[in-house]
C-alpha cells in the first residue's frame, strides 16, 4: 500500500462524511445559484464560494437542531 510504505496515514472515509460532504457541496451549489441570480456582488469568484459554503455550513449545522 502507498501511504503504508511511505509512512503517511490514511484518511478516514466513512459513508456518512462522503454523505454529507456530498450534501454540504449541493446545498453550496443551491446557495450559490441564488446567490449570482440575485445580483450578489462578492468582488470575486473565491468570496462567492466561500459565501456559498458558508451558507452550506448553517444549513447542515440548522439541520441538528
Amino acid at each position: 500500500d502507498f501511504a503504508e510504505a511511505y509512512g503517511l496515514k490514511k484518511p478516514k472515509v466513512t459513508p456518512e462524511k462522503v454523505a454529507n460532504d456530498a450534501l454540504r457541496d449541493h446545498f453550496a451549489g443551491l446557495a450559490m445559484q441564488s446567490l449570482v441570480g440575485n445580483g450578489a456582488s462578492l468582488g470575486s469568484d473565491e468570496g462567492l464560494a466561500k459565501r456559498a459554503y458558508s451558507v452550506a455550513d448553517a444549513m447542515l449545522k440548522a439541520r441538528e437542531q
